[in-house]
């Protein structure tokens, strides 16, 4: 378990789902979330192209991410 307040993580968690990167599912009380693998990995990916194309195509790879 990680040692976050139940509503920490929750307001945490509901940011990561406004931006596309997890999906929630309530039942109850619950809420289920769970991860949206390819906007995850778009994300990542993003810096690790910055760093190996060089700078001088940085912008054009900022420009056409997903999440710009």
């Amino acid at each position: 378990a990680l040692d976050v307040p139940a509503n920490t993580m929750s307001t945490h968690l509901a940011i990561l789902e406004r931006a596309g990167l997890v999906t929630a599912r309530r039942e109850g009380r619950l809420v289920y979330y769970a991860a949206v693998f390819a906007r995850v990995q778009a994300l990542i990916g993003t810096p690790i192209d910055i760093v190996s194309t060089g700078p001088d195509r940085a912008e054009t790879i900022v420009r056409r991410h997903p999440f710009a």
